[in-house]
């Protein structure tokens, strides 16, 4: 119910059209059928232009103006051209089926094909073999069939183009999201807390700390302007991070970073294993006067970068969560763009047990 009173309103051309093919019907080819007709023809139209108005139509909100009103024309015309090409063709055969056995208009319908196929080359005409109705009906049917091409190769161009724009988009909402990440008021708060107390207790360690958070926000705020840095500019990043939390947790945070010389410069989406840990510490060290220790190594392999994060934190089941990561979530938002940039899936994966910490594991083609 709720389907139709929102969309009561396509009931009107509906209408309209059911009492105009009707009226045609009527003066043209009068007989029992044409209330049926006119009803078949008008829904099926209206279905159709329903649907591209419905799935298409908001596809191409990226297109420009002229863009979308181009799309648009042609994609109405296209669906109404077949949709009353394949009414037709139906009442065609029925109306061929009153006359001639199924089997007899199969074999004629057989022999139309060949003799056309043929007649370019033959002398021949088939109009001396085939009735001219059988005839029309192969030309209306491959005329139907390249309308439906035409339509489906219009509405795979639009399908890759919208998917495409939706991938792009879900990556600037996933950098957006990070950026917010960084500046978020109780992470910059406790940090300048921390330098403030840090100044007159060790000055040195307060300057130290100060190029640190320098760095860090200059990094965060540049980095939302390039799609990819160097996976040691990343570890750079991370530790700047690192070491303004260790400011205000002391040595109940450590880490360890194993790089192999090959994984320095080798190229990858920007602020793709920031959130990680980041999402580490938020999530896996919930007692922190418990040590937590966060590792990051990158080894090379055959044809790809495998780049691992493992902690020591809480850990979960993680059999026990299908959904895992969560729509929206910082991990679900690092698959997508992994995804969308490298063209594969499964580029990430998680393994996680209760009481022994969480391992996350990052191929990148090489």
């Amino acid at each position: 119910m709720s389907f139709l009173k929102q969309n009561w309103i396509w009931t009107i051309p509906a209408l309209i059209l059911w009492g105009l093919f009707s009226l045609f019907f009527a003066r043209n080819n009068p007989d029992g059928f044409i209330l049926f007709r006119g009803f078949l023809f008008s829904f099926s139209i209206t279905a159709a232009l329903f649907f591209i108005q419905t799935k298409l139509v908001p596809k191409l909100a990226n297109f420009s103006l002229a863009g979308q009103i181009f799309f648009k024309t042609v994609l109405y015309i296209v669906s109404i051209l077949a949709t009353v090409s394949l009414v037709f063709i139906l009442f065609a055969f029925y109306s061929l089926s009153e006359e001639l056995i199924i089997g007899e208009m199969i074999v004629r319908f057989a022999n139309t094909v060949t003799l056309i196929l043929l007649s370019p080359f033959s002398e021949v005409s088939t109009g001396d073999f085939i009735p001219q109705r059988i005839e029309y009906l192969f030309y209306i049917l491959i005329f139907s069939f390249v309308i439906i091409g035409l339509g489906s190769v219009l509405i795979s161009f639009i399908q890759t183009r919208w998917t495409h724009d939706r991938n792009v988009a879900q990556i600037n909402e996933a950098q957006i999201k990070v950026l917010q990440t960084q500046i978020q008021p109780h992470f910059l708060f406790n940090t300048l807390s921390t330098i403030v107390s840090l100044v007159r207790e060790n000055p040195a360690k307060a300057e130290e700390l100060l190029l640190d958070f320098s760095d860090f926000y200059r990094f965060s705020f540049g980095a939302m302007e390039r799609k990819t840095i160097t996976l040691n500019e990343e570890v750079v990043f991370i530790t700047n991070y690192l070491s303004l939390l260790k400011a205000r947790f002391g040595d109940f945070l450590t880490w360890e970073i194993q790089l192999d010389d090959q994984c320095k410069k080798t190229e990858l989406p920007v602020m793709i294993l920031q959130p990680i840990v980041e999402n580490a510490i938020k999530h896996g060290w919930q007692e922190k006067k418990e040590h937590f220790e966060i590792l990051l190594q990158c080894a090379k392999n055959k044809n790809n970068f495998e780049i691992t994060i493992r902690d020591n934190g809480i850990g979960f089941h993680l059999d026990t969560r299908k959904d895992f990561p969560p729509r929206g979530h910082a991990l679900y938002l690092i698959r997508q763009r992994l995804t969308y940039f490298y063209h594969q899936k499964n580029l990430i994966k998680f393994q996680s047990f209760p009481d022994k910490g969480t391992t996350i594991k990052i191929n990148i083609p090489a």
